[in-house]
């Protein structure tokens, strides 16, 4: 079943594409209150947001054995729709509060607060029984509901974020981050940003819009500290091997680069080259084979306990491993061989059923185009030639992050310390000491920031902006690419992301068509003077995996972006067992899908030992 919503009102304009002005920029699925719903903004400048139970009702109504109802969900209406009058990206979901918020081009923010008094009433409803208006009448007469404007600077904000870890019931603090890599802290009770940091220096073109082509801002959260699992030392906290030391610790301290953890993982920087003829990649296509779906198994241990009882100790220890198991299920072809294909490509190739209908039209076509995402220009008799590779983490517009020094000739690219945070008030504490790590991601690069080390907003203890240390991966994605393929190299942000804190993952992805998997982890750090001794947990990630392995990414990954990810407990009882699916979608419609689940080792230490099995 399909299901869409009507603009607004008549002839609203996109930005991005002008013939489908109402195209979705964004989706999520959360909790309003005790409602799941569907929120999404649109490149018309429309915010929609829908009740999942009325999804589920029109599905099970066609669903019915007597049932003539079509594909088509006309009956699916939004219970909330508004307009923001330009195209709209960032899109946050305060649940407790029953706040949504939406960042648009206008490079401002604006808070929907639902009302809980309908006009005809003179009492709030409240309660765990209370439900969302339903009706269109209902929808109308909210005259409750308030909207509020907050301006964020002078740049296009691609995401927001509320706290909900439970930290902030009532949402006074909203996170944003925007493409010319100033992330804000907005004080909603005040209507106004309150601190703001960056990381790097800025190289914003005015030309570009505010731009930063090295540190613009496409991701930031809160975390929930109880999802950060224990472990006994830094070394299995952080993946580092136990003769290896953090890059540049000894200049500096207060930032820990992890960039060079990555390198210890297999097959993740295996070039991203073609490595079939045309002929085989197009026997490949045409052999369905067995109509189920294959799967390789991978394994990867994590510590924890459970983060979402009630009982959670912040510093408590863990015993047992858990290994975190990825079914990766392999795409199928269609039924029909097909395969949707976008912009000039699906105007002059047709997927053939057998060898025999390849036209000389279609070959021709294929090619003269050296970008083609079907294959290349070798010889069907032949090897393919050496590819020629160019490194993605080569930029050459990259100035540096100093006034003389270009990162790629002092770090090449993989060192966090040249991006050390720049904040407006050094005094003035991240949302008022709110006790939640923030996790950033920019072009390339993963930030986490500690929380206050002292949780008292008044403490004079507590009177900086960083709590050290700063933890980050420098372009952990990194990749060879082969040159026919280097236009991928422009789709190359991290602007993906999901976030599951019962497993104490973060998955953050590259439209380029890459993916890593964070383990959050913590470790007791103690500190020792003549007067006295201190203890504090210190938050740490640790790189689990990058997807699509090397081994998928002969056979499996398309040269073509990837558009989308999603992660949900699997079907039936995905949650209760542990046991989560995550899903990345390419531009071709091949879908990589991966089983993330917990399994407790039965004594034994595994304690921080990262296993991964193919």
């Amino acid at each position: 079943m399909t299901f869409t919503s009507q603009p607004s009102s008549p002839g609203l304009k996109g930005h991005i594409d002008q013939r489908r002005p109402h195209s979705i920029n964004n989706l999520i699925v959360q909790n309003l209150g005790t409602e799941e719903v569907i929120a999404v903004v649109r490149d018309d400048g429309d915010v929609d947001a829908f009740l999942v139970r009325h999804i589920v009702h029109a599905i099970d109504r066609r669903a019915e054995p007597d049932s003539t109802i079509g594909v088509a969900g006309d009956d699916i209406r939004p219970f909330f729709q508004s307009n923001v009058e330009i195209s709209a990206w960032g899109l946050a979901i305060h649940t407790e509060a029953r706040i949504l918020a939406v960042s648009s081009n206008a490079h401002e923010v604006r808070v929907f607060k639902f009302g809980l008094l309908r006009a005809d009433e003179d009492v709030a409803i409240s309660g765990e029984d209370e439900e969302l208006s339903d009706s269109e009448d209902e929808v109308r007469e909210r005259k409750t509901d308030v909207t509020l404007h907050v301006l964020n600077g002078e740049a296009n904000i691609p995401h927001i974020a509320f706290c909900n870890t439970g930290n902030d019931p009532e949402a006074r603090w909203l996170l944003t981050t925007d493409i010319s890599g100033v992330c804000r802290v907005m004080d909603l009770d005040a209507l106004q940003a309150v601190q703001a940091f960056r990381f790097g220096r800025s190289f914003a073109a005015q030309y570009t819009g505010g731009f930063d082509h090295l540190n613009a801002g496409w991701a930031i959260m809160f975390l929930d500290r109880r999802s950060f699992q224990p472990e006994e030392s830094i070394h299995t906290a952080l993946g580092l091997q136990e003769d290896h030391t953090l890059a540049g610790y000894k200049r500096s301290d207060a930032i820990w680069d992890l960039s060079k953890t990555i390198q210890h993982l297999p097959e993740s920087y295996e070039p991203f080259v073609e490595r079939r003829t045309k002929k085989q990649n197009l026997d490949s296509r045409l052999d369905t084979g067995s109509s189920e779906q294959q799967t390789t198994e991978v394994s990867v241990e994590l510590d924890t306990n459970d983060p979402t009882s009630s009982d959670v100790n912040d510093d408590s220890d863990s015993d047992g491993g858990v290994p975190v198991d990825i079914e990766i299920e392999l795409p199928e072809a269609d039924q029909d061989g097909s395969q949707d294909m976008d912009s000039e490509v699906s105007e002059h190739y047709h997927e053939p059923t057998s060898i025999e209908d390849i036209t000389q039209e279609q070959l021709d076509y294929e090619d003269n185009q050296s970008l083609s995402p079907i294959s290349l220009n070798y010889d069907d008799h032949l090897d393919p030639p050496s590819p020629i590779l160019v490194d993605d983490a080569e930029d050459p517009d990259d100035e540096g992050t100093e006034d003389t020094i270009s990162p790629n000739s002092l770090y090449n690219g993989t060192s966090i310390h040249s991006y050390a945070p720049r904040f407006t008030s050094q005094q003035t504490p991240l949302c008022d000491g709110l006790p939640c790590p923030i996790l950033h991601a920019s072009v390339r690069n993963i930030y986490l920031l500690q929380p206050p080390a002292h949780l008292k907003p008044n403490s004079e203890d507590n009177s900086f902006a960083l709590t050290p240390p700063l933890l980050g991966f420098a372009n952990p994605l990194r990749q060879s690419i082969q040159r026919d393929f280097e236009f991928l190299r422009l789709f190359d942000r991290l602007n993906m992301h999901a976030y599951i804190p019962e497993l104490g993952i973060v998955v953050l992805a590259s439209q380029k068509g890459r993916a890593i998997v964070l383990a959050l982890t913590k470790f007791v750090s103690t500190k020792s003077s003549a007067s006295r001794s201190s203890e504090r947990s210190v938050y740490c990630m640790r790189v689990t995996a990058i997807l699509p392995f090397s081994s998928q990414e002969e056979k499996w990954r398309p040269f073509v972006p990837l558009h989308g990810l999603a992660v949900a407990p699997v079907q039936g009882r995905g949650r209760e067992e542990g046991r989560w699916r995550l899903m990345m979608l390419y531009q071709d419609h091949s879908i990589l899908s991966y089983e993330l689940r917990r399994e407790r080792y039965e004594g034994g230490q595994g304690g921080g030992v990262e296993s991964v099995v193919v």
